[in-house]
């Protein structure tokens, strides 16, 4: 290819990309091997919310410039719920209707605390005190989970170990049996060593 044919390519791709930006596509920004995994969980999410609110009260920073900045860094669903709060919040609409205008913003105690704190003058304690209750619920819920997933490790673990010494141990006593006196193995028997063998196979794939 030619200098000139290459500077004119170059120039044709940028213009491709900057259409399909302003139509909000970017996937050589935004996909990697786990896109098709949840970047964030939506409490934690709108926990963060919940503490940039509670920093905007303490210092008496305007909403509406906060909430649309917090939602250049957020994309899908969550960045067009943001973006709708922002423009609410710069329209004039009070933080606490913005929030019940804008359902999955905040959790629902969380926009009640909001309603509470505006009405009695306190609304920077109480978005402290949401922030702080919030963060407690999910460190439970993160907690609980945790003791979930190593029961269910310990159980593969020990489970798969007692699977391994029956097919090492006990199945080839039956096979040898079968065998012997010319019976025909059981289904079950079959299945058993048809997934023994499948996962002896291909167990490398499961890693990768």
């Amino acid at each position: 290819m030619s200098g000139n044919e290459s500077s004119t390519s170059g120039s044709l791709f940028p213009t491709f990309a900057r259409a399909l930006r302003r139509l909000g596509w970017r996937p050589w920004r935004s996909w990697r091997m786990t896109s098709g995994l949840p970047r964030d969980d939506e409490a934690g999410q709108q926990w963060a919310l919940l503490r940039l609110l509670t920093v905007a009260a303490d210092l008496g920073l305007p909403w509406a410039p906060l909430v649309a900045s917090w939602a250049e860094d957020h994309s899908g669903r969550r960045r067009r719920r943001l973006f709708r709060l922002a423009r609410r919040l710069k329209e004039g609409t009070p933080l606490a209707d913005a929030l019940e205008q804008t359902p999955g913003a905040l959790a629902a105690d969380a926009t009640l605390t909001v309603r509470f704190g505006v009405q009695s003058g306190t609304l920077a304690a109480a978005l402290r005190a949401a922030a702080d209750q919030d963060r407690d619920a999910q460190n439970l819920i993160a907690a609980r989970w945790g003791r979930m997933l190593y029961y269910f490790a310990a159980l593969i673990v020990i489970g798969g170990s007692i699977a391994a010494w029956i097919t090492i141990k006990i199945f080839p006593v039956f096979q040898q049996i079968y065998y012997e006196f010319e019976l025909e193995t059981p289904l079950p028997f079959r299945l058993w060593l048809a997934a023994v063998n499948f996962a002896v196979a291909y167990g490398w794939l499961v890693p990768i």
